[in-house]
């Protein structure tokens, strides 16, 4: 059974690992290598993280047999809520993780009353058809 725990300051060495063994992997086929190392060290340094938590953002932690599986952060908006984060350990994908992770999203959006729930995917990532299965619709397609 995977369990969702929302995070404090004491998980973002956990996050960091987890971000470790998945972020540059997810990217690598698809963004120039230093376009990826200046993102990493932006958003998932040990001082980046804290400043996104600092800044309201609240990450969630999936975990199965006291080993943790997977991440995500999500911001509570006016409009809606923001997922600019979710990420599961390779081995552990297509194995529910990132669903637990998006129920778990998608219950708090019913308690606070938000009628949607939006994220941002790149177009090349496989991820972006998991999106699609869970229900996800392309709102706009933009190049950033």
């Amino acid at each position: 059974m995977i369990k969702i725990k929302k995070c404090d300051f004491s998980d973002i060495k956990i996050i960091k690992e987890i971000a470790d063994k998945t972020w540059r992997q997810t990217y690598a086929s698809f963004i120039d290598p230093e376009q990826i190392s200046y993102m990493y060290s932006q958003f998932y340094s040990l001082e980046g993280l804290q400043d996104q938590m600092d800044r309201g953002d609240t990450f969630l932690l999936a975990q199965a047999n006291s080993e943790y599986l997977g991440f995500c952060s999500y911001m509570i908006l006016d409009e809606c809520i923001k997922i600019p984060k979710l990420y599961v350990l390779p081995s552990d994908q297509s194995k529910g993780v990132g669903t637990a992770l998006i129920d778990f999203i998608i219950g708090i959006a019913v308690e606070t009353g938000k009628p949607s729930i939006e994220l941002n995917v790149n177009r090349f990532n496989p991820a972006f058809h998991f999106y699609r299965k869970k229900g996800f619709s392309i709102k706009k397609m933009i190049d950033i």
